[in-house]
């Protein structure tokens, strides 16, 4: 028997402010100085409150995401006069997006950031509900050293945009680029996002390769039509040009390896 029950309020399965009947029998078994018996009932009564738990997070999380509002690419960049411009959202249009539906159905996000010396930043947002069950992912990125950062607006810059990407993973949200759809009234055209393990990948070879992330960034964002600050923010359609023009330029970086040791073994 479990002491969760349906509930008036919006996130659904909540738990009953009365004691739960299995403690009655741990009580009971401890009386009686069955101590397997106790750990058994203890092991119950905690199985049954965290798999409620997860449920009403689950359920919570379905009726909180009916609710999302579009993300508002709400920033305006161009390349220049006369060339190619581009709207893109930040951290704030995400939150103001999904944060009032969650916040309504017991739901909340938080980070936890990590920036170890001489490797990756890594941010994890932690989607939590009231009952206690919680949900994360992470996302790592190099220091964004494009431009003319400094040390401290480098990791700033990196821990935004991974602040931004994981909450939109952890909601399961793409935010459409097509501005003149939405001001028409008509929904935009979501492509499907790139794969967290096409990430990792690309990720990977980029280090192999000892590539400048800014100017890699620069390069794709000219491609695509809008700023790239993380691979994860690519589309599943752009996956296959990356990894065109990573096979081209690991074949380059072998054909200048191969003739300096031509030169080398002249005489």
């Amino acid at each position: 028997m479990s002491e969760e029950t349906a509930d008036t309020r919006p996130g659904g399965i909540v738990f009953k402010e009365h004691e739960h009947p299995m403690l009655g029998l741990v009580r009971e078994a401890m009386a009686t100085g069955n101590l397997e018996m106790v750990n058994l009932f203890v092991t119950i009564y905690r199985e049954e409150r965290a798999e409620a738990a997860r449920i009403a997070y689950h359920r919570a999380f379905a009726r909180a995401k009916a609710e999302f509002t579009p993300v508002i690419n709400s920033r305006k960049a161009s390349f220049g006069p006369g060339k190619a411009s581009y709207s893109y959202e930040e951290l704030d249009d995400v939150v103001d997006a999904v944060v009032p539906a969650l916040s309504k159905y017991g739901l909340a996000h938080s980070w936890v950031t990590r920036n170890p010396p001489n490797g990756l930043i890594s941010v994890t947002c932690v989607l939590a509900h009231e009952n206690g069950y919680s949900e994360e992912n992470e996302l790592s990125a190099a220091r964004d050293m494009s431009g003319s950062k400094n040390d401290i607006q480098a990791v700033i810059s990196t821990v935004t945009y991974l602040q931004r990407a994981t909450l939109k993973a952890k909601c399961g949200l793409a935010a459409g680029r097509d501005d003149d759809a939405h001001a028409a009234g008509k929904p935009a055209a979501v492509e499907p996002p790139i794969s967290i393990d096409d990430v990792q990948k690309i990720l990977a070879r980029t280090v192999n390769l000892q590539i400048d992330m800014g100017m890699f960034y620069t390069v794709i964002a000219k491609q695509v039509g809008f700023p790239i600050e993380h691979i994860s923010e690519l589309k599943a359609s752009h996956v296959k040009w990356v990894n065109d023009n990573l096979d081209a330029y690991e074949r380059e970086r072998r054909r200048q390896a191969a003739e300096a040791v031509k030169a080398q073994q002249k005489p």
